[in-house]
């Protein structure tokens, strides 16, 4: 199982590039990168709406289940917003292996992080040197792609 779930991420990986891009391109061609984000964000939520309602027959979450969250939680959303913004501007800037590069160098290295803090219920995982040895690989990835 384990196996699928890493060929799910790699999926993911291989569509966001693409997505990027696409983001992008809206903007070249005058939608500007706020618009740009906020389409894709509009479409990505009625999308995953639809499918949760009708494809899954997922119920929506109760009123109530909104009124006992933490405040924190909604983070998630002003960061995917960050997330989208700055990855729709950069492809036509830097390319897209180069985005993608640095990236996964920033994902990786903040998520040794929240993993070794176990931060927002990830379990703990301490670092060690093949994880930093990881990291310095990645890293120096980066320096090929952009450099070479």
């Amino acid at each position: 199982m384990r196996t699928l779930f890493m060929l799910l991420a790699v999926v993911a990986g291989a569509a966001f590039p693409i997505q990027a891009s696409i983001n992008g391109e809206f903007a070249q061609r005058g939608a500007t990168i706020f618009w740009s984000v906020a389409i894709s964000a509009a479409l990505t939520a009625a999308t995953t709406g639809l499918v949760a309602a009708f494809v899954l027959r997922i119920p929506p979450p109760s009123i109530e289940f909104f009124t006992r969250i933490p405040p924190w939680l909604w983070w998630g959303g002003f960061l995917g917003v960050l997330v989208l913004g700055i990855m729709s501007f950069l492809p036509q800037r830097i390319g897209a292996a180069t985005m993608i590069a640095c990236f996964i160098a920033g994902q990786t290295l903040c998520a040794l992080f929240l993993d070794h803090l176990g931060a927002f219920g990830l379990p703990h995982q301490e670092l060690s040197v093949g994880r930093l040895a990881g990291v310095g690989l990645i890293v120096g990835g980066v320096l090929l792609v952009r450099v070479l």
